[in-house]
């Protein structure tokens, strides 16, 4: 604009040709230039044509400043000027109502957020960012059925795992988000909210929780409806042969008291809700068998029991049975004391004289070689071998010894040993009548042709003074009734009289005077060696018996 400008106030001081008018002229004959507007600096403004010494048109000079004057072209329509408000108004309008408008968004959030949580806020490890005390324990109770605790053993072997919703109520979530709503809001002001500050929140929101309560949720946990089943020690046991291992079995019970301790410990720590797993281990927090199949002691006594149950032991009875007894045999008449890291197998004197009867029961009569006669139980067994005088086997003697080859765990080789206290010659054979007479038993049968006729206790010898019953085999040489025995310092009547000791005076006779027989009475308050005899049972003996009838006495 002020180029143009120049350029018009040249043209107005040139001649109607182009040339400079006359009076614009320097002393060279050019125009004269424009003098500089000492205050702006500008060489184009236009100066005052007094004091430029020159003149020009008067009116189209004035129509020169009346268009710059209005910042227009020569020549141009000036614009019609606009009606109503001008544009600068409406601006103003807007802004003012832009901000209202700030302004009240700016109250209504600001109310909002009283009763919110602010933005990038973290409660126990989860976003509750512009949510209610409510509405963020919702969210909260919804991040610990996620969150977990495991209870693991000090042999890592995981006991249980329990969601932390378990120890936490919706009541509870609901306090702790107050009081953090409450911490975050105290001391704010109203736009507080505007700070885009984190706020991370990790109270531990179960330190107060009792060892009682989680004892409770432990035990819901692991048995609820489930028995408890105790742990078993593994154990040996008797197979079919020998002794086998029977597997421990480790049940379900845990130490509650280390167990609830680890865990609450645990969780009174706990300050987040954040999914996963946290884990608390328990020192020997399982109920285990003492004892394993991986034990060494009780492999070394499993070894030691077999290695006694293997002792052979074999009896010859004499009669072509051989008898070898069996681990369940040597078994069943032993104790076995077991100790933490040994065991003693020793047999019981009791039980190797039961299993020898059943043993000489069973395998020492034979239908060709010997015969036996068993009517009573009160009775032993007497063996009367084809061929030869007769003789009672030495149980005791026979039992001894397969005690002792049992207690030195060598084993042996055995036959049995038979007692020959009486002997006689073969015209006098015993056959099947006959008196048997026990001293050890205080007993007296009568076989009548091979059948018990009577049986009895008796008195005899006492053993005291040493007027013991002789033993041996003898037979019946006298009978008499209605009699007195007489004696250095006695003369006592009997009903019946039936010596067979001859050289000793001794024989069968009733004993009025004595009440009891039996027992141990002979010890101390025996007969002077005589067999005294029930009267009632020595009538029937009398009666059904003759001379000659053999007495065998053990």
């Amino acid at each position: 604009m002020e180029r143009l400008y120049f350029i018009l106030e040249t043209a107005a001081c040139q001649g109607k040709n182009g040339f400079p008018r006359e009076n614009g002229k320097t002393a060279g004959g050019e125009c004269a230039p424009f003098p500089v507007d000492e205050r702006s600096g500008n060489g184009y403004n236009l100066p005052n044509q007094k004091q430029a010494g020159y003149s020009m048109d008067e009116e189209k000079l004035n129509s020169i400043k009346d268009a710059f004057a209005g910042e227009k072209t020569i020549g141009e329509e000036p614009e019609e000027p606009p009606r109503g408000k001008s544009p600068g108004l409406w601006a103003l309008w807007a802004v003012l109502l832009a901000l209202a408008l700030g302004v009240l968004a700016l109250s209504l959030i600001s109310v909002r957020y009283q009763e919110r949580f602010y933005p990038n806020t973290r409660l126990l490890g989860l976003d509750v960012s512009r949510l209610t005390a409510a509405e963020a324990a919702a969210r909260l109770a919804a991040g610990a059925e996620e969150a977990a605790v495991t209870l693991r053993d000090s042999s890592r072997v995981d006991i249980c795992t329990i969601p932390l919703s378990a120890f936490v109520t919706q009541d509870d979530l609901f306090a702790e988000c107050s009081r953090a709503l409450l911490e975050q809001h105290r001391g704010k002001g109203p736009l507080a909210w505007l700070d885009r500050g984190d706020y991370d929140y990790a109270p531990r929101f179960l330190a107060s929780l009792s060892e009682e309560a989680v004892r409770d949720v432990l035990e819901e946990t692991l048995y609820g409806d489930t028995p408890r089943v105790s742990p078993k020690d593994a154990r040996i046991v008797l197979g079919e042969d020998f002794y086998t291992l029977e597997p421990e079995e480790e049940g379900n019970l845990v130490d509650m008291g280390r167990c609830a301790g680890a865990l609450t410990g645990e969780l009174r720590a706990a300050d987040s809700l954040e999914p996963g797993t946290r884990t608390a281990t328990v020192e020997s927090g399982r109920v285990l068998p003492a004892v394993t199949t991986d034990d060494i002691y009780i492999r070394i006594r499993l070894n030691v029991m077999n290695n006694y149950l293997s002792t052979p032991v074999s009896v010859d009875f004499g009669n072509g049975n051989v008898y070898t007894l069996s681990p369940e045999d040597i078994w069943s008449v032993s104790d076995v004391t077991l100790t933490e890291h040994s065991v003693i197998c020793a047999p019981d004197e009791d039980l190797v004289q039961a299993l020898t009867e059943r043993l000489i029961e069973e395998y020492g009569v034979d239908g060709v070689y010997a015969k036996y006669l068993h009517t009573a139980e009160t009775r032993p067994y007497v063996y009367y071998r084809v061929e030869d005088t007769g003789w009672i086997m030495d149980r005791e003697g026979l039992s001894g010894e397969i005690y002792a080859a049992l207690a030195n765990g060598r084993g042996a080789e055995l036959a049995p040993d038979y007692d020959y206290t009486w002997y006689w010659e073969n015209r006098y054979h015993c056959g099947n009548t006959f008196v048997e007479i026990s001293l050890d038993n205080q007993y007296l049968w009568y076989f009548l042709d091979g059948k018990l006729l009577v049986e009895t206790p008796v008195v005899t010898g006492d053993r005291a003074t040493r007027k013991s019953t002789h033993t041996g085999f003898f037979w019946i040489v006298a009978m008499k009734e209605d009699t007195n025995l007489v004696g250095p310092t006695w003369n006592d009547h009997v009903d019946y009289w039936m010596p067979f000791d001859i050289p000793n005076e001794i024989g069968l006779h009733d004993s009025s005077w004595r009440d009891e027989y039996g027992g141990d009475i002979y010890l101390t308050d025996g007969s002077h060696g005589c067999v005294n005899t029930p009267l009632e049972a020595l009538d029937i003996i009398y009666h059904n018996i003759k001379e000659g009838v053999p007495v065998i006495v053990y």
